[in-house]
């Protein structure tokens, strides 16, 4: 698929992959990730360090080049956990266990990720596509010494940073935030991230060198499920047991944290009910967020008369997101803020979905690299998203062939120069000797 280099060196990768989770934006983003690699450079090797709860990604072993490790599921910890799947408090007994046991073959046989990282023998780069900072629940990846080789760090998103006031309930995530992730940032060898807005965000609140972070767009969302069609029957069916009615609008995410907007969209739906009355369709989020959150939702619904209009299916299976995506009359993404446009808006695009999303500046930016446009309007403003979405809704738009060619062309692009980024920057890590060497891998592996 991309041939860079007339010569290339075979390679171990190890992705830590740790904290990800089946459905979540990230979890796509490193399947899809992963994918290109191994049929790119099918002479690499990569290893996948991922928990159970990230089971997809075991189909990542259909390519030969790819292996994939569930740490939770080694030794006696998988061995406990597939015998008693609902013991009460066993995460809890298996992480103390895992920690404190005297011989190292006893915690690695208990899931500690310092032992199993080395068990791995030799690697040549690590590749660390998200750094979790509310749910360490192994912190492996900030010990010294686990780490032995470069390190390329995927910087998503900064949001204790953007958001301190919604953090200040949870002192630890902030602590792990400002110690251990802003640590381990300045430690790695090289930082991937997704706009120049978020590059400068990370140079502003980080300290890092500008040179050692390196901005690689986000590609157009390609994925044989999203892509799948699915016949009336069984979209009549689907859409009867979530509650769904067409037309319907459709906002997918995959958290309900206060900067994806659930509140301020909401707030704008009743505007457009008000004006609209019954002719205004259905809303449909994906996420419910936290039990009090979802609490939250129902009831600012409830207060504004447009509990009909507003449905939130919870967590759905994937091919059940193809159905929504594919039927929707459009897709919203009200966004504060993020490292790129979102997930939402890159699938949403790739389906050539009309879209309204938030005129914030990492969103203009990917757009302005895809040379496309988007109906924007400003997150903040109610009565500005309402006005947006009661014009899509009055003049919907039609999809033709040449935004249909347009769509190929950018998804086409779009994933190779991703690929090449991505590709170099591993490829850097070993090649460059100011990075490989001794004293800047025991840099990278000496953190707190």
């Amino acid at each position: 698929m991309v041939d860079m280099w007339s010569e290339t060196t075979s390679m171990r990768i190890i992705i830590a992959a740790e904290p990800l989770e089946n459905g979540a934006g990230l979890a796509m983003f490193l399947l899809d990730s992963v994918a290109l690699f191994a049929k790119a450079r099918p002479d690499w090797q990569f290893t996948l360090l991922a928990l159970s709860a990230f089971s997809e990604a075991k189909g990542l072993e259909k390519y030969s080049n790819v292996t994939v490790v569930f740490c939770d599921r080694q030794g006696w910890r998988g061995a406990i956990s597939r015998a008693f799947p609902k013991m009460p408090g066993r995460e809890t007994i298996f992480n103390l266990l895992a920690e404190v046991m005297p011989a190292k073959v006893f915690r690695k046989m208990f899931g500690n990720l310092t032992e199993i990282w080395e068990s791995l023998g030799k690697y040549d780069a690590v590749w660390i596509p998200h750094f979790a900072v509310n749910r360490n629940r192994w912190p492996a990846l900030y010990k010294k010494g686990t780490i032995k080789a470069p390190v390329l760090l995927s910087i998503f998103d900064l949001h204790p940073a953007v958001f301190p006031e919604e953090y200040k309930q949870y002192p630890e995530i902030l602590s792990n935030f400002w110690n251990n992730f802003k640590s381990f940032a300045q430690q790695s060898s090289s930082i991937i991230t997704h706009s120049q807005f978020q590059r400068n965000a990370i140079v502003r609140h980080f300290g890092i060198d500008p040179d050692k972070i390196e901005v690689i767009y986000m590609p157009l969302s390609s994925d044989d499920v999203l892509d799948q069609t699915h016949d009336k029957k069984e979209i009549n069916v689907m859409n009867q047991m979530l509650g769904v009615r067409e037309p319907y609008m459709f906002c997918p995410m995959s958290q309900g944290a206060i900067h994806k907007n659930h509140l301020g969209l909401i707030r704008a739906w009743a505007i457009v009910y008000k004006e609209l009355g019954e002719e205004c369709p259905q809303l449909i989020f994906t996420s419910k967020g936290s039990p009090e959150q979802y609490r939250g939702f129902v009831k600012l619904t409830k207060e504004l008369d447009i509990e009909n209009k507003v449905v939130f299916t919870g967590p759905i299976e994937r091919n059940q997101i193809a159905v929504l995506y594919h039927n929707c009359a459009a897709v919203i993404s009200p966004t504060l803020y993020e490292s790129g446009c979102g997930l939402p808006v890159l699938e949403a695009l790739s389906l050539g979905k009309n879209i309204a999303g938030s005129d914030i500046p990492p969103v203009r930016e990917q757009m302005e690299h895809f040379n496309t446009q988007i109906n924007y309007f400003d997150p903040r403003d109610e009565k500005d998203m309402a006005r947006v979405i009661i014009k899509m809704i009055q003049a919907p738009a039609t999809i033709c062939s040449e935004t249909i060619d347009q769509i190929k062309k950018i998804k086409l692009s779009s994933r190779q120069q991703f690929l090449e980024g991505y590709l170099a920057q591993l490829e850097n890590l070993v090649q460059r000797p100011e990075i490989n060497s001794h004293e800047n891998v025991r840099r990278c592996s000496n953190l707190p």
